[in-house]
């Protein structure tokens, strides 16, 4: 017994540092109150839940915080887009980069018609707003505030908050796996299927539907993911890939319908280009559907828009430009690398057009105080200018900036799509 119990206090300690799941808040304060029993307890614990292998992001050499390639921004955390403007704006004027990856050219849709960081959910419980055939719950990693849905089974996983998706719009999500993730089956997938009234009868091995599946496929160092389409006319195109990725690393998923066309982005990598992904003469529904053997896979940070924006329109012709593209780590300046898009075609007009002025105001959502959000906008905007100069060249002459905080939300910041929408940039013409 006392060699179970020593052993089972090593273990515990030798996790000190790793990624625990948080499944209730009662469960997380009693971990905190009783750690003289959390040796033996949080160890069993772990074995019984199987979560043991859920570590901190480290690269492959073990060093916590390394980017994955050498053409992207750095991204510390690599943490989602959550609300969350409660006021730390430390590292300002610090959006620590290397080189930006000049190719990446994903434009986040203007209009949001969905967004979900499962902030209104309560630990363990499965979202309200969702439907599934399996099971699933919002949790919580380490200290960090990011809630994620963790979906131990395969299954079909429903929002029902959106049904039919637009001739034009992005969708983006986080996702990252446990160290033992099965590399058989499928990862988590994004089916856009004809649209049908029972979602949940859809079948993936019908195989009849014309449809779209994008399969996202994480590993403990690598992610691998795949496209199939299906036309109404019987035309069937598929691939597939992989990328090398930090350990465990969390990694951004964007998609880009423009009519028939589809492209689906990795990080900042884009990783298919389908000109003719799409039914043009059809409807689609819009489900997702993991499929696998064993492990434990968290999807977080759901975002759904419509809108192709015209920038150089909309900035020169009629004088202003709003976007919530442009997005920051949470509660802080540090511009993330899918702000990387919409910022080159904004510099993109001001080169073409190199008398035109702009004045740059940055906009919070209302959490937190109004005063530390007021702070916080304006560090966005001197951020966004920075980025301009420095990556594209602009003349820091021809940028002002300012920050109003959250004292004018364009959408009520009672919803997550309201935020969502509040949280933005808007450039005004001189």
């Amino acid at each position: 017994m006392l060699l179970v119990v020593f052993s089972c206090e090593v273990f515990a300690q030798e996790n000190v540092g790793k990624r625990v799941i948080q499944r209730s808040k009662d469960q997380t304060t009693n971990r905190v109150e009783n750690r003289s029993e959390q040796g033996v307890d949080g160890a069993l614990n772990k074995i019984e839940e199987g979560i043991g292998s859920l570590f901190r992001k480290r690269d492959k050499k073990g060093n916590a915080g390394s980017s994955q390639e050498d053409n992207t921004w750095n991204e510390p955390n690599n943490q989602n887009n959550q609300s969350n403007e409660r006021g730390s704006t430390t590292n300002s004027g610090n959006s620590a980069r290397k080189s930006v990856n000049s190719k990446f050219d994903f434009v986040s849709g203007e209009k949001v018609i969905a967004y979900d960081n499962f902030e209104r959910v309560s630990l363990g419980d499965f979202p309200v707003d969702w439907n599934t055939n399996a099971t699933g719950e919002v949790v919580l990693f380490d200290e960090d505030d990011t809630k994620w849905l963790y979906l131990p089974n395969s299954g079909h996983f429903i929002p029902d908050f959106v049904n039919r998706v637009p001739q034009n719009f992005t969708l983006e999500f986080n996702i990252t796996v446990s160290e033992d993730f099965s590399n058989n089956m499928g990862g988590f997938k994004s089916i856009f299927v004809e649209e049908m009234s029972d979602r949940m009868a859809y079948d993936l091995h019908f195989g009849g539907y014309p449809q779209v599946i994008v399969d996202a496929h994480p590993l403990a160092n690598e992610i691998m993911y795949s496209f199939y389409s299906k036309s109404s006319t019987g035309t069937e195109i598929q691939n597939r890939g992989q990328r090398d990725g930090d350990f465990l690393a969390i990694y951004r998923i964007s998609m880009w319908r423009q009519g028939t066309r589809l492209r689906v982005y990795v990080d900042d990598n884009k990783v298919f280009d389908i000109p003719r992904a799409f039914s043009p003469d059809l409807n689609y529904a819009l489900l997702f559907m993991t499929n696998y053997w064993s492990g434990d896979l968290f999807v977080s940070d759901f975002k759904l828009a419509e809108g192709d924006p015209d920038t150089r329109s909309k900035l020169i012709t009629e004088g202003r430009f709003v976007t919530n593209s442009i997005t920051f780590d949470s509660g802080s300046d540090v511009l993330k690398t899918s702000s990387y898009g919409v910022l080159k075609e904004i510099a993109e007009t001001l080169q073409q057009n190199p008398t035109v002025r702009v004045q740059i105001f940055g906009h919070t959502d209302s959490d937190g105080s109004e005063k530390l959000n007021l702070e916080l906008s304006k560090k966005r905007a001197e951020a966004v200018k920075k980025a301009l100069t420095q990556d594209f060249g602009i003349d820091a002459s021809r940028m002002e900036t300012d920050g109003k905080g959250q004292s004018q939300p364009i959408a009520p910041n009672t919803t997550s799509e309201g935020k969502a929408q509040n949280r933005r940039v808007e450039f005004v013409k001189i």
